[in-house]
């Protein structure tokens, strides 16, 4: 009984791991897009 639970606490662990990891991926993807998108703003801007 004992090691099912403490299989199930793993694989909730790591997807909650996984998950995070792909919410700081799919964050810093956003970032990226926002902040060139602002650049170029910025750039038209100047000309």
């Amino acid at each position: 009984m004992s090691t099912s639970v403490a299989k199930y606490e793993l694989r909730k662990i790591a997807y909650l791991n996984l998950r995070s990891k792909f919410i700081v991926f799919h964050l810093f993807l956003y970032e990226n897009e926002h902040s060139k998108f602002e650049f170029r703003k910025k750039y038209l801007q100047i000309q």
